[in-house]
């Protein structure tokens, strides 16, 4: 109820509709946290982010997708919430060599990140991020998790009626946009003769390596610009 009631004040305040800025937006007011996103998610190599409140959250989310790593992608892996106190302690360090330091040199200091879970289906991945380290409380991860169910219903809400702004992320055929990942992963896959987790993975390591964005080098490999080769990382065209 308290969640839903700081959502009614925050779309009241704001003259906006209920919807995933506002239920992000509100989470963030009411747990005293810096900043949010939702990423939507049906694998590994498909994945839209629906909404980041500010440019660092837009770069915590692209940064974990492309390297592979992070507390979102153990949250959607496991189907379980993902509480990151402190991302500068030796277990954040240890279990995310890369990503961590990363997030922490951009002066993000914690990362909460729970699913979007109906059943046995992944939709994705409700995060928040705050630029000091510390828990939340008990109360606190109940009504983060309140939070991240308000999105997941306003989720299903969208994909079933395919209309409104909630839904500029869908295909016309109801699923995830964004699929260039999914399409150059098989690409991929077929120029290397390998399995698309290992071609995911390759994908990944050239994107970390030259410092691009995931979704950047697979539009390369798509729009045929880009080609791996066996024994080389990747060939532009």
């Amino acid at each position: 109820m308290r969640a839903w009631a700081t959502v009614a004040r925050h779309v009241g305040a704001t003259g906006t509709d209920v919807s995933f800025p506002a239920v992000c937006d509100a989470c963030v007011a009411a747990l005293e946290l810096t900043g949010s996103w939702l990423t939507l998610m049906t694998s590994p190599a498909e994945r839209e982010r629906a909404y980041a409140s500010d440019p660092l959250a837009a770069s915590l989310e692209e940064s974990q997708f492309t390297l592979g790593e992070g507390p979102c992608e153990e949250a959607f892996a496991s189907g379980l919430p993902v509480l990151a106190s402190d991302l500068d302690s030796e277990e954040s360090l240890q279990r995310w060599p890369v990503f961590a330091p990363a997030a922490v040199q951009s002066t993000a200091r914690a990362l909460f990140a729970f699913p979007l879970r109906k059943g046995a289906v992944q939709l994705g991945v409700f995060a928040t991020y705050r630029d000091s380290a510390g828990a939340l409380l008990p109360d606190q991860i109940a009504d983060a998790q309140v939070f991240a169910d308000l999105v997941l219903n306003l989720v299903l809400d969208a994909q079933s009626h395919g209309s409104g702004h909630t839904a500029h992320w869908l295909n016309d055929d109801g699923s995830l946009g964004g699929a260039v990942v999914h399409q150059a992963t098989g690409m991929v896959a077929v120029q290397l003769r390998v399995d698309l987790g290992e071609a995911l993975v390759r994908l990944r390591a050239h994107a970390f390596a030259n410092q691009l964005p995931l979704a950047e080098v697979a539009a390369g490999v798509v729009n045929r610009t880009l080609r791996f080769s066996r024994g080389v990382d990747a060939d532009p065209l």
